[in-house]
């Protein structure tokens, strides 16, 4: 079937034929085999591919570097691969907005189970002195029908600056708590990249008791990248369990660079009294 989305819509009307006849109990296991049938179909409808490696990242020498994707078709039928390329700029890097990044072909053609080097070639500007990054799309291509079609894409960044031109920092805002429903807390921070290469930082939540029994609570954020000149919002939940007292809280970012690694700290209190309101200091 070409169209995932005829197959779910086509679920949902056996399911509410079924709810319509007022069975006294609609079987979950049906609901769940259906739902689970519909999702390995949409899946292998788009999954005909891989491309590898997913993220690249490029430190050149000088102006000029080359790099390649290799795409493998994982289906039993011949596959055409669309390949676009969206490239981010910054103007603090690059004003004159150059195609940095070319791909050999936008269009390639794999047998069942072939595999394919694609390449490419980055030409950076001379006067750029940061990192650039660039999105290569991957997706299948579709025969063109009345209605809907859906497909899905495949992104892989390529990111890529020169040597020796690296700035890495980056600031941290003062540490916001706000408490949501259900005695759950929000613990947000701001980032800033005043670099000019991208960042990716990883933030801690730490929360300790104070009682000798260890650290009380800590998690950790997924790893965002954050473009030179961007600021982005970081949040950590904390279900508190109606907890009452005093706790010293520790937030971290760790961020790096190859061998440069770099780290930022905020430390508070935060207090919690017998009538569940908070403040922090």
């Amino acid at each position: 079937m070409e169209h995932p989305l005829l197959m779910i819509i086509t679920a949902l009307i056996i399911l509410m034929t079924l709810h319509g006849k007022k069975m006294k109990v609609l079987n979950i296991k049906i609901i769940l085999s259906a739902l689970i049938i519909i999702i390995f179909l949409v899946t292998h409808s788009f999954a005909q591919f891989n491309v590898y490696p997913k993220v690249t990242r490029m430190a050149l020498d000088s102006y000029k570097g080359n790099g390649f994707f290799t795409l493998a078709n994982t289906g039993k039928k011949e596959v055409t691969i669309v390949i676009q390329v969206e490239n981010q700029w910054s103007n603090k890097i690059d004003d004159g907005k150059k195609e940095w990044l070319k791909v050999q072909t936008k269009e390639i053609v794999l047998k069942p189970e072939e595999k394919k080097n694609i390449s490419y070639q980055v030409n950076m500007n001379k006067d750029m002195d940061g990192e650039v990054m660039a999105m290569v799309y991957f997706s299948k291509k579709m025969e063109k029908k009345k209605g809907i079609t859906l497909h899905a894409r495949t992104g892989c960044p390529v990111y890529a600056y020169r040597k020796g031109t690296e700035k890495i920092q980056a600031s941290m805002s003062e540490i916001k708590i706000k408490k949501a429903e259900k005695g759950t807390y929000h613990f947000s921070m701001d980032i800033t990249n005043k670099g000019n290469n991208y960042i990716f930082p990883r933030v801690y939540l730490i929360l300790d008791n104070m009682k000798n029994e260890g650290i009380t609570y800590s998690a950790f954020s997924q790893i965002i990248p954050v473009a030179p000149g961007e600021e982005r919002t970081y949040s950590l939940p904390w279900e508190s369990k109606d907890f009452k007292g005093t706790l010293k809280g520790k937030v971290i970012v760790l961020y790096n660079l190859k061998n440069v690694n770099k780290r930022m700290n905020r430390t508070f209190d935060l207090i919690i009294d017998e009538n569940g309101e908070m403040r922090h200091e």
